[in-house]
């Protein structure tokens, strides 16, 4: 990400740019030292996760329900347990624990895990829970193969302390000083200069 400043001159322009330590999905960090939070997180699943099933077509006779205990670092404070977003399914509010719909969700009580459930007829073998769980796996697994992975995004629970390497003070300009950035938005803050109030004062 890049910062530039300019001032009434817009031939005097100073750039700063800032080297995240990796992708960061939401957040905010601070360009003149560089210490940021990232709040949101994106997982990709490969199908290396660990599943694990309610049962096939346990509570729906067209649908069966899987749950992975690996991501469990959701926060579920207010609304933030509906701030999931998937590229292969929608999100929903209703309650499809155990596989009673189909849709992805976070299990909202003590037991932090991800729910992910689909129509029994997508898995290429249901004979029984284990093969139920191995075409689910290898659905995930083809798709990442492919190119278009299942990829979720969610809210954590804790916001993830980083520093963004080539952070610098950003000194004012004389007269007006316009920001520019490539990132969501900047925001500035500014102290009086004392020594520059005191000379001025003492000039008049």
């Amino acid at each position: 990400m890049t910062v530039e400043r300019c001032g009434e001159n817009l031939a005097n322009i100073n750039q700063i740019t800032l080297a995240l330590p990796s992708t960061i999905y939401g957040g905010e960090v601070d360009a003149a030292t560089g210490e940021g939070q990232q709040v949101w997180k994106s997982v990709t699943l490969d199908g290396t996760e660990c599943w694990y099933t309610w049962g096939v077509n346990t509570n729906s006779a067209t649908v069966t329900g899987f749950y992975t205990y690996d991501i469990n670092d959701y926060s579920v404070d207010g609304d933030d347990n509906d701030k999931l977003i998937c590229s292969a399914m929608q999100h929903t509010a209703a309650d499809i624990w155990g596989g009673r719909d189909t849709g992805i969700s976070f299990a909202a009580g003590d037991s932090r895990y991800l729910i992910y459930c689909v129509t029994t007829d997508t898995l290429s073998d249901a004979t029984d829970d284990k093969k139920a769980i191995a075409s689910f796996k290898t659905i995930l697994a083809d798709l990442y193969a492919a190119g278009t992975p299942v990829q979720i995004a969610y809210k954590l629970k804790e916001p993830v302390p980083f520093t963004a390497a080539g952070a610098q003070p950003i000194i004012a300009l004389s007269g007006t000083n316009t920001l520019l950035t490539d990132a969501d938005s900047v925001s500035v803050s500014g102290r009086a200069d004392l020594i520059h109030i005191i000379r001025k004062m003492q000039e008049k």
